[in-house]
């Protein structure tokens, strides 16, 4: 794929993230896509989680919006780095909202093969996530071993 195709795929997914709409993000997705949010450790496989994923965060964050402050594209891999701008004004993680504002910096690594992305790495400071929402990391951390937990067990097989 060129730079400018995986661009094109890349930004139709930023539009529908921008317009919070969950499926059409997901779409954008290969059927076995990942979200991965590295600090947390959780990672949504398929793009069934990845929908519930983004639907969830437009849930918990429902005013929130992408600043991009600069990207680059390097064979199948698109690099994007800015701010995520939110209130928590909705439950995240299983934690109750606290109307607290967030600006986090952050950095996404996708890859993008075949016409579709493959999966995206977000990395951003935990810390400072913590302190802006409100929540202690050891609360975050805490719902996220929980939420992994499920996840694995809804994944394995009925004895």
């Amino acid at each position: 794929m060129t730079a400018e195709e995986i661009r094109k795929i890349v930004h139709q997914h930023f539009e529908a993230e921008a317009r919070h709409d969950a499926s059409a993000a997901a779409a954008t997705y290969a059927p076995q896509g990942y979200y991965h949010h590295v600090p947390l450790g959780l990672r949504l496989e398929g793009r069934d989680a990845v929908a519930a994923g983004y639907a969830s965060s437009f849930a918990a964050f429902p005013d929130s919006e992408i600043v991009n402050d600069g990207e680059a594209v390097e064979g199948n891999t698109y690099v994007h780095w800015g701010r995520f701008r939110a209130t928590v004004s909705g439950s995240w993680l299983g934690l109750p909202p606290t109307d607290r504002r967030l600006d986090l910096p952050f950095a996404a690594v996708i890859e993008v093969r075949d016409g579709r992305m493959i999966g995206e790495a977000l990395y951003y400071d935990l810390d400072t996530l913590c302190m802006q929402s409100g929540h202690t990391i050891e609360a975050v951390r805490s719902a996220a071993d929980g939420i992994r937990r499920a996840a694995a067990a809804h994944a394995q097989p009925a004895a």
